[in-house]
């Protein structure tokens, strides 16, 4: 979300999901009273992101895709042919990062330029296939990944230390928050909050959906399962926000401008001023 009326997000017909012989992924620019078409495109977006002050949009595949949206252009990349796949990309104070198959984070330095900078092959051995699921950071010099196995990843501008969580669960969301912490979600509804090389895992008492999204607004911390939204805390574990579950059975993506929470779910789009919530129902498409 670049703010509080523009969004970006890609989505796929349902009759086209399995055709992968043909374009099957659209990209749009939301705002709350059009959608605007950017391309469709013949890979699986499996993340997007703003950067550069919002004045870029990228979007990743799963095969190491990346179209760039910049200046009035639609550009494609390939970010690294022999590995796959990639699952996350976020801005990371002025640097454009993404993070994929065995250990493998990427930074871009310029025009279908990726390079990878770790923790890659000499944790290997250590972590073996331990594909990060998702990337966030505060800066260029302090970036978290995540992924497989409860292992936390965090970088301070020349080293990637690896910290082990007491769980075997993937972490598949991370939240870069601005009360300075750091939050992940994953597998079954794990939580874990810390920064740098601190962290503490909280557990549900039994196991519950997967945390797809999180996002912080108005001091509250929002986690995104695929059919729930909820509000976290470590004192009080999830509670779920049924003034959005009454407008949206499907829920995945949140994002925020200053003022306003976006929720984009597989049929559902919410938004969230902190007082009310209101569903996009039908919206012009351009």
């Amino acid at each position: 979300m670049r703010n509080d009326d523009e969004a970006f997000f890609g989505l796929v017909v349902d009759e086209f999901a399995l055709d992968f012989e043909n374009p099957h992924a659209v990209i749009y620019e939301l705002t709350p009273t059009q959608a605007t078409e950017l391309g469709y495109f013949d890979f699986e977006v499996s993340a997007l992101t703003y950067a550069n002050a919002g004045k870029t949009r990228i979007a990743v595949g799963q095969y190491a895709e990346a179209v760039i949206f910049e200046d009035g252009a639609t550009t494609l990349e390939t970010i690294d042919p022999d590995e796959r796949p990639v699952r996350g990309v976020a801005a990371a104070g002025a640097d454009i990062v993404a993070c994929g198959a065995n250990l493998r984070v990427y930074r871009r330095q310029g025009p279908d330029n990726w390079v990878e900078f770790g923790p890659g092959d000499g944790m290997r051995d250590e972590f073996p296939k331990n594909h990060l699921e998702a990337i966030a950071g505060y800066s260029g010099t302090e970036i978290y990944a995540a992924g497989r196995d409860g292992v936390i990843w965090w970088y301070d501008g020349s080293v990637w230390t690896p910290v082990q969580c007491a769980t075997n669960l993937a972490f598949i969301s991370i939240l870069c928050a601005d009360d300075g912490f750091v939050y992940l979600g994953g597998i079954s509804g794990i939580m874990a909050k810390g920064r740098r090389d601190e962290f503490v895992l909280f557990t549900p008492p039994s196991p519950i959906r997967d945390i797809w999204g999180l996002q912080d607004f108005q001091g509250e911390i929002y986690c995104a399962m695929t059919r729930a939204l909820l509000t976290w805390t470590p004192e009080d574990g999830f509670v779920p926000v049924p003034e959005a579950m009454m407008l949206a059975k499907t829920f995945y993506n949140l994002g925020k401008g200053e003022n306003v929470l976006w929720s984009l779910g597989e049929k559902d789009v919410l938004r969230f001023d902190g007082e009310a919530w209101t569903r996009i129902n039908q919206i012009a498409v351009a």
